[in-house]
């Protein structure tokens, strides 16, 4: 809106089919070994597309310091009838708060916080008799991500 705010909107949809197995790998095994452990992988996911939201704003306090925020929304690829506790996919929104401060004209430093706010899901999933496997109960999560980084650009006197 003006020199020192800027505001931002993005929105991206995503076709999650490259991730629609999960494989894994095991090295220094034997074949018998082997034989086991591959019984059921890869796991085939049937994922969906997403549509994924955010907002934010950048305010520029002079020539130093920039304070920003924002939020977002990103969707579950899995839908509830798919869910599996291998791929563990909620839906989840995050307010970001941050800032920069410019040490000197070519070295800054980034300072971010994001609180990811994910849904639960309930799931009984008993599995069978003969193998007892399975998974029931209440998926939750919450996620703190505080991240700094040390910026360089080339060209600027240090």
């Amino acid at each position: 809106p003006n020199r020192n705010w800027m505001l931002e909107a993005d929105a991206a949809w995503y076709d999650w089919y490259a991730a629609r197995q999960l494989s894994v790998v095991f090295e220094n095994v034997t074949s018998a070994q082997n034989g086991i452990l591959q019984a059921s992988n890869p796991v085939v996911f049937h994922p969906r597309k997403t549509l994924n939201f955010g907002f934010g704003a950048n305010y520029k306090h002079g020539d130093k310091l920039q304070l920003r925020g924002g939020a977002y929304y990103q969707g579950a690829a899995l839908p509830e009838s798919a869910f599996d506790a291998a791929f563990i996919d909620l839906p989840r929104y995050a307010v970001t708060v941050g800032g920069s401060y410019a040490l000197t004209p070519a070295l800054g430093l980034d300072l971010a916080y994001n609180a990811v706010f994910f849904h639960s899901r309930a799931v009984d999933a008993p599995g069978s008799a003969s193998s007892g496997n399975g998974y029931s109960g209440t998926f939750r999560s919450f996620a703190n991500i505080v991240s700094a980084s040390l910026t360089y650009r080339t060209g600027a006197p240090l």
